[in-house]
């Protein structure tokens, strides 16, 4: 087996450094191991002694599928410490053997327990596997691996190994889940934003997430944490705009309009463009008169749009915010509709931008 690498900052999407800046920061992770395990399995747990171990498991050429991280936590009663293997699956079309890739990684990490001379009695200690999806498709998991083995009968069963992982399924989580959680106000934040991320509840939302990141934090840390979820919601959203912005965060002393004035230079510095609010809604008022066609035209637009960005996502995962708003500016619904035929078999992001370029006549 492969020697796992070390996580290389350069190479990280979108959804791992999210993940991993939300995860390492004090408190967090064992949040988020409360909130995704099982009672009976956090009751033995000591969460206030969770670590994030070094190193990553996944190949290169599935780092757009999945992003991993190690967590490693105290037994209760001084029983040593356990490991959990959380991986995330971010695309929007999810891997059905998602429990292969697992049983590989888990055994990788033990493999190099085993290599460092890191393991108890000779015995590998206790590992649990967690699944955090977030694409927008509906997905059953199998989250039992025996599930994807066709047996000839149950006699074969006991030459294969079986294990149970836990499956986090983000966008399906529950209002009544979500207000459970209300209290680890860093973790609600993160997991309430990922639910809507693509959805137009984003927008409405968004001032009572940051208030209560305001409310619960002193100033300086809920800027940070303001940072790092806004500068992930304009690089993979195209339902936030400046104006969206400013208004989530009126409620700092210092201004909504200081502050989102203030990340957006940090954000061109990074290469990371906001838009301005796209004056639809008259045109959308337009549409919904019969018989006006100008108002039909920028309906069919605006449609056009919306299907190529969801094709888009599902073959590439991630568009930078300046590919969302070329987008955004073709004006011809017969070349979009070229565009959403070509992207159904796009291979690479530099290929689409060019689609997108020869559009504009660039």
């Amino acid at each position: 087996m492969k020697k796992p690498k070390k996580k290389t900052l350069g190479k990280q999407s979108p959804h791992e450094a999210l993940f991993m800046s939300i995860i390492k920061k004090r408190g967090n992770a064992g949040d988020f191991l409360e909130t995704a395990l099982p009672d009976n399995i956090v009751s033995e747990l000591v969460l206030s002694s969770v670590q994030v171990e070094d190193g990553s498991y996944v190949d290169e050429n599935l780092k757009k599928h999945f992003s991993d991280i190690v967590l490693s936590v105290d037994l209760k009663e001084n029983r040593g410490r356990a490991n959990l293997y959380c991986l995330l699956e971010h695309k929007s079309a999810p891997a059905r053997l998602v429990g292969l890739q697992l049983l590989r990684y888990m055994a990788l990490k033990w493999t190099e327990l085993e290599d460092n001379r890191e393991l108890s009695e000779g015995k590998l200690p206790p590992m649990i596997a967690i699944v955090l999806y977030h694409g927008e498709r509906n997905w059953k998991a199998f989250t039992s691996f025996h599930d994807l083995i066709v047996f000839p009968s149950d006699d074969f069963k006991r030459y294969a190994p079986d294990f149970t992982f836990e499956f986090f399924d983000v966008p399906r989580l529950g209002d009544d889940e979500l207000r459970a959680i209300q209290d680890k106000v860093v973790l609600h934040f993160y997991l309430a934003m990922l639910k809507s991320l693509h959805s137009p509840d984003l927008r409405k939302m968004l001032p009572g997430l940051v208030q209560g990141l305001f409310r619960a934090l002193d100033s300086e840390t809920a800027m940070d944490y303001i940072r790092i979820f806004f500068k992930y919601m304009v690089q993979t959203t195209s339902n936030l705009d400046k104006e969206c912005i400013r208004e989530s965060l009126d409620v700092f002393p210092e201004g909504g309009e200081t502050i989102m004035n203030t990340l957006a230079e940090e954000w061109r510095n990074e290469g990371i463009l906001i838009g301005e609010k796209k004056g639809e809604k008259k045109g959308e008022k337009k549409g919904e008169k019969k018989g006006e066609k100008k108002g039909e035209k920028k309906g069919e637009l605006k449609h056009a749009r919306r299907v190529l960005l969801v094709v888009a996502h599902d073959k590439l995962d991630i568009l930078p915010q300046q590919l969302v708003e070329d987008i955004n500016k073709i004006e011809s619904a017969e070349i979009l509709d070229e565009l959403i035929r070509k992207s159904l078999r796009c291979e690479s992001l530099e290929q689409f931008k060019g689609w997108i370029c020869k559009a504009l006549g660039r």
